[in-house]
């Protein structure tokens, strides 16, 4: 990946707006060096962007965004709805947290309950009870495993 390539796509995800409120969170000896930089940065990102635009036509960002966006032939949520806890809870979790950042618009409640009905069913029947948000419910299983193992 070239440094441009790099700037280019920093310079997507960081806006102007954003650079600048950092920018005040920062110690005002640090601030003044970190401005400078910071706009200089900004300025060749911006550069970078037009020439890669220029080189590459309009629909560049749409062919990075096929390219590394989700495929279209690809389920999360479904995948998310059939997960079953077979190994640890923290593996089970780890999965879970994955494809929970792939899917969009779904109800938190939802969430909950495809994390709950995909463990183990000890596990299960302890969650079910308790009516909870789903930070809850990961803190709670790992709480729960933990005490049945014993």
């Amino acid at each position: 990946m070239s440094v441009r390539w790099g700037c280019y796509m920093f310079s997507l995800l960081m806006d102007e707006q954003v650079i600048h409120l950092l920018l005040k969170e920062q110690p005002d000896a640090l601030h003044a060096e970190l401005y400078v930089q910071i706009a200089a940065l900004t300025i060749e990102l911006q550069a970078a962007k037009l020439v890669v635009q220029s080189q590459h036509g309009g629909g560049f960002l749409d062919r990075v965004r096929n390219y590394f966006g989700p495929c279209k032939y690809e389920d999360p949520q479904g995948v998310l709805s059939k997960l079953l806890q077979t190994g640890t809870i923290t593996q089970y979790q780890s999965e879970v947290k994955k494809l929970m950042n792939r899917v969009i618009g779904i109800s938190k409640n939802l969430l909950i309950s495809f994390y709950i009905s995909g463990l183990k069913s000890t596990l299960q029947r302890e969650l079910l009870v308790l009516k909870t948000s789903l930070g809850d419910a990961f803190s709670l299983a790992r709480v729960t495993a933990a005490r049945l193992e014993d």
